[in-house]
């Protein structure tokens, strides 16, 4: 005979682990949306520092940094040709969550990525060197992503 109470048991204790995963999961979202709107906060301050510097030297200066159709990719643009795409991917390394950050146009296609974990006390990022091997010596904040971010434009080469 089948034990209905048993299973009505289980099934609530599988409800509720589904339940509290999804405000895990939503309150995950919530703090990568905020690390990201601070690393695109951070770009635009940097950007507003650096063009007029670049304006009176008499060099192409920054247009943006301008939101995609999603919250999750900042578009920005050096001069007339370099063109840049600074986005939140998904499962980039073991089911982890990235910042990459990819640069092209007038320009050899060049990339840079911040791998973003979440350690209980918070989000911590730290650069992904060539090859996928992470740099777990130095963490970054979101100015000083967005500090990278510009000036490789710049220099025309993402470091």
């Amino acid at each position: 005979m089948v034990d209905y109470s048993k299973l009505a048991t289980e099934a609530k204790t599988r409800h509720v682990s589904a339940k509290l995963e999804t405000a895990e999961e939503k309150k995950r979202n919530r703090e990568l949306l905020v690390f990201f709107k601070s690393v695109e906060i951070n770009i635009a301050k940097e950007i507003n520092m650096a063009n007029p510097n670049l304006a009176r030297a008499g060099v192409p200066t920054f247009g943006g940094p301008g939101t995609a159709q999603n919250d999750w990719t900042i578009n920005l643009s050096f001069g007339k040709r370099t063109r840049c795409r600074v986005a939140i991917d998904q499962h980039v390394i073991e089911g982890s969550t990235a910042v990459g950050v990819e640069m092209g146009g007038d320009i050899p296609k060049q990339t840079l990525g911040y791998l973003i974990e979440h350690d209980g006390t918070g989000l911590k990022a730290y650069k992904i060197l060539e090859g996928g091997a992470v740099d777990r010596d130095k963490q970054f904040t979101p100015g000083e992503i967005a500090e990278a971010v510009v000036s490789g434009i710049i220099k025309g080469r993402l470091e």
